[in-house]
């Protein structure tokens, strides 16, 4: 039973008679149906429904491969073939991708075909899918293994072959040239040089024209894959499992020169500041700390070493603090009255270090009025300043100086400091 009128049913079979409806057709047919008083929206969905059973009975009678095929078969003019490849529905059955990718690979390769372009984008997309459906297979593990070296030799073989293509076409000229140069030696070799100038200039152009074309596309396919990556991260990061969400943070690239993929990582930025707090507060500080690491992020790292201080994991602080968050934490560790804390941190072989810390610290007791703990500090580690001085003067060569070094020098320094907040 006819829908619409002759006029109408025509169109619409000449329009999906390859499998494929284009933007194109769509203008048309919408004007058509709008001039008779069809109601568009029903419209669309009636040439929706015919278009997808039109595809289907095309899947179930054939493989996808041998769909494509006839397809093309059906199809006039390199623009709509490529049209037709670029937006061929990709197999989700393990054998039918299979075959389309065994299909796919020698029309890719032949770089002489004006198709190749978009049998190459095509077999990208079915790699892709490949790696993200049936990650490790065995069959498909080896097509996905080799894809980028492909990759690397479809771009080798396309530069090869545009150059070819340009050489041909200036063989004429070139002859023309010769004849001319032969009549006419003078201006016959000045022309020579002035196109071969010519030549070696549009060929290098044509080159970083095409390197240019071949980054972007790069990127683009990368952009897919990192966001990818992102959403397993967001997904194990809903799921509370924040050590598989660091876990797999780590194949995360950390930087980017293509744009698309940069911005990706600029977005989530948020997601990464939010699994960094959440390690944090589960005690995973390795995780955390490469987190930090990656984002070369100061906050983030100054926030690990003064959890691992609050918790009383000197000896981890000690070791991840770097020279220049050392000082920040030190700065902690006086605000806090951390004491201990401090001089892990600061370790040994350190005098001049130590000796800023402790006329702080002291400082900062007298500040708020702990003169007795300020005292206290002085007196039990007045000792260990010490021996940091003389271990500067073993190391430096000038032991006889620094064993003359009196410890109540230092302890004297300090008390004034004291006695001064007692007047």
């Amino acid at each position: 039973m006819k829908l619409y009128s002759d006029k109408i049913e025509r169109l619409i079979s000449t329009a999906l008679s390859d499998g494929v409806l284009t933007d194109k057709e769509k203008q048309v047919l919408f004007k058509k149906a709008q001039e008779e008083g069809i109601d568009l929206d029903e419209f669309e969905m009636v040439l929706d429904a015919r278009l997808s059973d039109l595809q289907k009975h095309e899947k179930d009678t054939n493989s996808s491969s041998k769909a494509l095929a006839n397809l093309l078969s059906k199809s006039r003019g390199t623009d709509r073939k490529e049209e037709i490849i670029e937006s061929f529905p990709v197999p989700n059955t393990k054998d039918d991708l299979l075959d389309f990718i065994i299909a796919l690979k020698p029309k890719m390769m032949d770089t002489s075909d004006s198709l190749s372009h978009s049998y190459f984008k095509k077999y990208e997309e079915c790699i892709s899918k490949a790696k993200l459906l049936f990650p490790g297979d065995d069959v498909l593990n080896p097509f996905v293994s080799e894809f980028p070296e492909l990759r690397t030799q479809w771009k080798k073989q396309m530069n090869a072959y545009k150059r070819e293509k340009q050489k041909e076409g200036n063989l004429s000229i070139i002859q023309w040239l010769v004849l001319f140069g032969l009549e006419f030696p003078v201006l016959g070799v000045l022309m020579i040089a002035f196109v071969i100038a010519a030549f070696i200039f549009i060929c290098v152009g044509l080159n970083r024209l095409s390197d240019s074309v071949s980054d972007s596309l790069e990127d683009f396919r990368q952009r897919g894959v990192v966001k990818e990556q992102y959403e397993e991260i967001h997904t194990a990061y809903n799921n509370k499992d924040y050590h598989l969400a660091a876990h797999l943070l780590k194949d995360v690239p950390r930087h980017s020169s293509g744009k698309r993929v940069a911005k990706v990582l600029k977005n989530n930025y948020p997601l990464e500041e939010k699994l960094f707090y959440a390690l944090l507060e589960n005690g995973d500080y390795n995780d955390a700390k490469e987190i930090a690491y990656r984002n070369n992020s100061s906050k983030m790292n100054m926030s690990l070493l003064k959890t691992l201080v609050d918790n009383r994991k000197y000896y981890d602080a000690a070791a991840m603090a770097d020279s220049d968050s050392k000082g920040d934490i030190l700065r902690y560790c006086i605000d806090t009255e951390n004491f201990p804390a401090g001089r892990t941190i600061i370790g040994e072989n350190q005098y001049e270090l130590f000796h800023d810390y402790i006329s702080k610290y002291v400082i900062n007791l007298c500040h708020n009025n702990k003169l007795a703990e300020a005292s206290n500090i002085v007196e039990n580690n007045i000792s260990y300043f010490n021996s940091l001085k003389l271990k500067e003067g073993i190391r430096s060569g000038n032991k006889s100086e620094y064993e003359r070094h009196n410890t109540e020098v230092v302890r004297s320094e300090l008390q004034n400091i004291i006695n001064s907040f007692k007047q």
